[in-house]
């Protein structure tokens, strides 16, 4: 692993464990060698601060037939799966945000569904029990007599 400090993998269970030391400037590049040199793997490892991006992670609805997961990477991309089988996901794309006054945007670059009505211009909040609200948001709904993908707006997620 470069460079080492702040993370190390633990040799028995692969663990791969990151101290709040690690630096969030860089990536750490993790390789894993199978075999005895057989067959070598490796693996670009952002880390980031949730005071720098309190997004990022996995969300789900908290009420039904909602977004089931709304992913938010490191790196700026997100990812939403609303009635979810397998590997799908409804759409993705690229995400911007400005912690200061709250502004949330979601830029859709591919889809399998996307949302009638889906609007991806809003505005965020984290509240003290850490639930998610998306105001302005509609990234859709789940109809469950017609079996699609239907207008869904104002989230509130949690982790």
């Amino acid at each position: 692993m470069a460079p080492g400090i702040g993370v190390k993998i633990d040799p028995e269970t692969g663990v791969l464990d990151v101290s709040p030391a690690a630096s969030t400037d860089f990536s750490y590049t993790v390789t894993a060698d199978v075999g005895e040199g057989e067959y070598s793997l490796s693996v670009d490892v952002d880390v980031y601060s949730q005071e720098d991006n309190p997004l990022a992670g996995v969300w789900s609805e908290t009420g039904e037939n909602g977004v089931n997961t709304l992913l938010f990477t490191s790196s700026g991309e997100f990812a939403v799966t609303i009635n979810p089988y397998g590997n799908y996901q409804d759409y993705w794309g690229t995400y911007t945000f400005d912690l200061a006054i709250g502004d949330l945007v979601l830029t859709a670059d591919g889809a399998n569904q996307v949302a009638p009505e889906g609007v991806g211009i809003g505005t965020f909040e984290i509240g003290a029990d850490g639930a998610l609200t998306l105001t302005g948001h509609c990234l859709g709904a789940w109809d469950t007599n017609e079996q699609s993908l239907v207008e869904g707006c104002g989230h509130v997620l949690e982790r």
